[in-house]
This record gives C-alpha cells, structure tokens and sequence, in this order.
C-alpha cells in the first residue's frame, strides 16, 4: 500500500503533489501481491474508508485512478519482487527480475495484469 494513505485522504495527497509542482507519480509495485492480490490490512488505509476490506489490486486501481483523475501521470515501477522490507528484495543473489520463489514467467505476467489493470487510465505513462 502506498505510504501515507493512512494519514490523508488519498485526492487530498494528489493535490497536494500536484500543487507542489510534480506532474507524476512513481507508483513502486511488488510482483508478489500483483500475482497474489492479497487482502489489504485496513490500518495501512485508514485515512481512506473507501479503500477498506478490499484486495491489494482493487486498492492499486483505485489509487492509480485517484492520480490520474488530479491530472498526474502515474509511472508504475516494478520495484520488488516481494513486497515489504524484505533483505531478499536488495540482495543481488535474489536476482533482478528472478529468484527461487518468482519465476521470470511469474514476472511477465505480474507485467500483463498491471497492463490490463491500467489499460483504461490514459496517464499510466511507465
């Protein structure tokens, strides 16, 4: 989950940005909850009720909309292979786009479903 949203309310938090003079949004995903869409915790949201009880992709489109709706682009980074602070996530043994548990093949597909998830949203520019 984005950083923050537990603290403002998320149009409050793109408009902020944009009226600080940013005109995107790096937006890092994990391919772990890309594949998995696991079930956000509601504490990691709580300044957004909207996004409560809901999966990890559902809160990712939301959040992705909520940007490009402030007149953002929004640049997804696959930037983990698992999500968290994860030791394996900065070790080179783990690989860059690979590792024992995350195939290259799960990595392209995590790819295709951010693709398909963001199809619709003309400010997805990365």
């Amino acid at each position: 989950v984005p950083g923050g949203l537990h603290l403002v309310h998320i149009d409050v938090l793109v408009v902020r940005i944009r009226n600080l003079g940013f005109n995107c949004i790096r937006l890092p995903v994990s391919v772990e909850y890309v594949l998995t869409d696991p079930s956000i915790n509601n504490s990691a949201v709580s300044a957004n009720p909207q996004l409560a009880n809901i999966t990890w992709r559902t809160m990712f489109r939301a959040t992705v909309h909520a940007i490009a709706q402030a007149g953002l682009m929004v640049i997804i980074d696959r930037h983990m292979l698992w999500a968290g602070n994860n030791p394996s996530n900065v070790s080179m043994a783990s690989g860059l786009w690979y590792a024992n548990d995350i195939s290259a093949s799960d990595n392209v597909k995590a790819l295709e479903l951010l693709a398909e998830m963001t199809a619709n949203e003309s400010l997805v520019v990365g």
